[in-house]
């Protein structure tokens, strides 16, 4: 099977190890918020206003999504509808938050490397959730962003949620192994996780010849 490897790129410190424009040169590479600071992925997920307006001063020139409530306002693409209905709260598209969203976009985004295909390997990279009580976020404490510490327990239903739907996909969460991973995920056929030093070693594999990745399908 052709490989097409995604990059869904969260804000978590696990990722600043990470060589990210090797990412870019291999597959799709969608992002969050101020990852326009440090990196410039193929799309990024914005949803809360003043992200937007932050980017849009940038030099960007990617994709930028983000509510349906606003996106006219800025003349920039909306959201696309959620993958599954449910009647919880976090459930509702307006609970999802950026990380979420960029993971559904990653899921239904097709890209021209792939002749115009979809992902059928996705990399979820600095989703670092909520680890031991601590803030986590690499921009935190910069214009945005607070030094608070976020209850990721939407977070886990979310993006569980996308992984039970998008069943053609293999999703790989990168991060450290003594991070704590959410049950849900770890039942499902379609998932795993690894190492931040094992994806290193993957990346430059797989720019070589394209080798490792055949052990997540």
């Amino acid at each position: 099977m052709p490989i097409r490897p995604s990059f869904v790129i969260g804000n978590g410190e696990s990722r600043q190890s990470i060589d990210l424009q090797a990412c870019k040169k291999l597959g799709l590479t969608v992002g969050c918020n101020a990852i326009v600071r440090d990196f410039h992925p193929h799309i990024i997920s914005a949803a809360d206003q003043r992200m937007v307006e932050q980017i849009q001063k940038t030099d960007y020139v990617g994709k930028l999504y983000t509510r349906s409530d606003w996106n006219e306002k800025y003349m920039i693409e909306p959201y696309p509808e959620l993958p599954y209905k449910g009647d919880k709260r976090e459930d509702n598209p307006w609970h999802w938050n950026s990380g979420p969203h960029a993971l559904n976009l990653t899921c239904i985004s097709r890209h021209s490397g792939w002749f115009g295909k979809k992902t059928n390997i996705c990399f979820l990279l600095g989703f670092d959730l909520t680890q031991n009580n601590q803030p986590n976020n690499v921009y935190k404490n910069t214009e945005g962003y607070d030094n608070k510490v976020i209850d990721s327990k939407y977070w886990h239903h979310q993006l569980g949620k996308c992984f039970e739907h998008y069943k053609n996909i293999m999703f790989v969460w990168i991060a450290p192994s003594s991070y704590t991973c959410p049950e849900f995920w770890s039942g499902l056929d379609n998932f795993t996780r690894e190492t931040i030093e094992n994806f290193s070693l993957f990346i430059n594999d797989y720019a070589s010849n394209n080798r490792i990745v055949d052990e997540f399908l």
